[in-house]
């Protein structure tokens, strides 16, 4: 049963962050890239594969029948998922803060 659980929620945070880079692209598409909702749609892109990652430790852990093994904190640390949506995160973080420049330059006579 917590496999099966585990599995819908995968699937459900796998499609939230399909649509989160759809919305993404289409920002980009429209010439929108230093803007509010770009960084929103950027973090939740970066929690959705972050969020993946870690339900897919857990997975693990339960699959394994709760026994934490050593590589699999060590996989699950490493996970592709986990690293890709942190740095998506950071670029988040970067695109916030030339939002903020922008908004500065903007509001300079």
């Amino acid at each position: 049963m917590p496999m099966y659980l585990l599995s819908a929620t995968g699937v459900v945070v796998y499609l939230l962050g399909v649509i989160s880079f759809y919305r993404l692209l289409c920002l980009y598409e429209r010439g929108v890239i230093f803007s509010g909702a770009n960084v929103s749609e950027m973090k939740k892109l970066g929690s959705y594969l972050a969020g993946y990652g870690i339900l897919a430790v857990a997975a693990n852990v339960i699959y394994a029948g709760g026994i934490i093994f050593p590589w699999v904190l060590l996989e699950g640390i490493a996970s592709p998922w986990i690293v890709v949506g942190g740095a998506i995160y950071i670029v988040a973080w970067i695109m916030d803060e030339g939002r903020k420049i922008q908004e500065e330059q903007e509001l300079t006579v």
